[in-house]
């Protein structure tokens, strides 16, 4: 039998704060019944002249180098060539934004999938699948397209059989929440205090 670890206990002041959530989005079918409902999902609609495509990687990869430079351009490159679905939102024909869409088939796994095994549905599931990072032009912003983007990304995923998205690494809950999103793993950063 292993000797039982003594406990750590610190002297140093401890000050923590809220770092992130983990928000997790049940993808109901319009036949079941949930406590969150399908119209969750599908009573918000891409606005007219708005389509999201999912043919369009390279479109996408362009999209985010150009408004989301940086960390998301190299986890969304790194997630697309191994096989997850970066999906554009057009209108007239140019990218306004983009959401990184992936399932538990996809060869690599990145924020939000790693945490399946932990997720209160159970363990590691083929239902369950995980978006983001996504975004929306900062000039496309304030019409309500970031809430229609998830809502289509998420019906996007319940149509290819996920019963659930993990939406990872977000300060947004009350906003994934108006989809019926609730948090569920909450991340916390304790620095000492000299």
């Amino acid at each position: 039998m292993p000797a039982r670890m003594p406990s750590v206990v610190s002297t140093q002041p401890v000050r923590s704060r809220i770092m992130g959530a983990a928000a997790a989005l049940k993808l109901p079918t319009r036949s079941s019944v949930s406590r969150l409902g399908a119209a969750a999902l599908d009573r918000v609609a891409l606005p007219a002249g708005v389509e999201l495509v999912d043919d369009d990687p390279e479109g996408a990869l362009a999209f985010v180098d150009r408004v989301f430079p940086g960390r998301w351009r190299d986890e969304v490159g790194r997630a697309v060539t191994a096989g997850s679905t970066a999906l554009s939102l057009r209108r007239e024909g140019a990218t306004i934004g983009f959401c990184l869409a992936k399932g538990p088939g996809d060869a690599t796994l990145g924020p939000g999938l790693p945490w399946t095994a932990l997720a209160p549905w159970g363990p590691p599931d083929p239902g369950v699948g995980g978006l983001g990072p996504l975004g929306i032009d900062p000039e496309a912003r304030g019409g309500g397209l970031g809430l229609a983007l998830v809502a289509a990304a998420a019906r996007w995923s319940r149509d290819r059989g996920l019963r659930a998205a993990v939406i990872d690494w977000t300060t947004l809950t009350s906003f994934y929440g108006r989809l019926g999103a609730h948090a569920w793993r909450v991340y916390q950063r304790a620095e000492g205090v000299p």
